[in-house]
């Protein structure tokens, strides 16, 4: 799996996410800290590429999102 590429599939999928995460944080609706969960990074772990570094940048971003 190493070299692969994620589909432009893969990416608009995780594009939507993060913009929903933007505008649940814009608009202060977001989940409970207490009840969210790392939708992204099981979906980045499961279907991408080991070692991608869009993946490790968007991990990183739903770490933010998840202490936010």
């Amino acid at each position: 799996m190493i070299g692969k590429q994620p589909t432009p599939e893969q990416l608009e999928a995780v594009l939507r996410k993060i913009e929903a995460m933007k505008q649940q944080i814009r608009e202060e609706q977001g989940r409970p800290r207490r009840s969210r969960y790392r939708a992204l990074t099981r979906m980045l772990v499961d279907e991408w590429p080991l070692g991608h570094n869009l993946a490790a940048e968007i991990i990183e971003l739903e770490d933010l999102y998840l202490k936010s």
